[in-house]
């Protein structure tokens, strides 16, 4: 059985302002030790499943800062980080279904 994990790394950066701001996610901060709580949600996932199975959701917006994070690029491939519709699309997505 394969196992995949998928993380959801979206939000607008207000839940921790003003240490989090919009191009700089709570995801990207150090909060409970020298890494970004992403890495730290990856490397705890990572005895169970591969880093080649582990995939990270994001906005738009948090893309490119998400794939260019210096810890991440060590962990997981940025093929594996991937953009999510927008809030809007995604109402009407649910409309429509």
């Amino acid at each position: 059985m394969i196992r995949t994990a998928v993380i959801m790394a979206g939000g607008s950066g207000e839940r921790f302002w003003p240490m989090s701001r919009t191009m700089k996610p709570k995801q990207l901060l150090n909060l409970a030790s020298d890494k970004t709580m992403l890495e730290d949600s990856i490397l705890r996932i990572s005895p169970l499943i591969p880093p080649e199975d582990i995939f990270i959701i994001t906005s738009q917006v948090l893309l490119e800062p998400i794939r260019k994070a210096s810890g991440l690029v060590t962990i997981i491939s940025a093929r594996n980080i991937f953009c999510s519709a927008s809030s809007e699309k995604a109402k009407v997505l649910r409309l429509k279904s």
